[in-house]
């Protein structure tokens, strides 16, 4: 209902003013109402949800906000089984990228290379990211998904290995992810 109201106010706001600095960030808000509100449809209207995004860089792709737009529009393409058209917008919104964002994008970039079967790719890409410093949440995020696709490369052993070091970080991780816990005993 909230987004609902975004977008009315944003479409009324935007007639009633021409793009410039200021009515920016009410088109990249109106934007992220329509992706809220729609990804939460039974069939996504990815087709309206993506052209506000492009509308929306169109009018401006700098900054925070390019690389929000750019990432929107990856996950879009990955939804619409687009992979390449994912792993492009991908690195645009890595090029740019500030620090704290660019782990969840790599994460992006992984599932993207691994359903377009460059396995190895998504691995070495994923090993980059492993360091001492990672916080818990994202060390999680990281081993469940190395897991899940050393799985999909055939590579069982290597797979129940990384769903161990998620045991390891978060034993109740399987509770809340039944997919990943279906991975898992395809494992062992």
């Amino acid at each position: 209902k909230r987004w609902g109201m975004v977008i009315d106010k944003g479409i009324a706001y935007l007639k009633n003013n021409p793009i410039n600095k200021e009515t920016i960030d009410v088109l990249y808000l109106l934007a992220e109402a329509r992706w809220r509100l729609g990804r939460d449809q039974v069939d996504p209207p990815l087709g309206d949800m993506t052209n506000t995004w492009r509308q929306a860089l169109h009018a401006f792709d700098g900054g925070r906000l390019g690389v929000f737009a750019q990432t929107r529009l990856a996950q879009a393409a990955a939804l619409q089984e687009d992979h390449p058209g994912a792993l492009y917008r991908l690195d645009l919104a890595l090029a740019s990228a500030p620090e704290e964002r660019r782990f969840p994008l790599q994460l992006l970039k992984a599932r993207s290379l691994a359903a377009l079967h460059r396995e190895r790719e998504a691995l070495a890409l994923l090993a980059s990211l492993d360091s001492p410093q990672l916080e818990k949440t994202k060390r999680l995020d990281l081993v469940k998904l190395i897991g899940a696709i050393r799985l999909q490369a055939g590579d069982a052993p290597g797979a129940w290995s990384s769903y161990q070091q998620a045991n390891a970080l978060d034993s109740n991780w399987t509770s809340l992810d039944y997919e990943g816990w279906e991975k898992m005993a395809l494992a062992a």
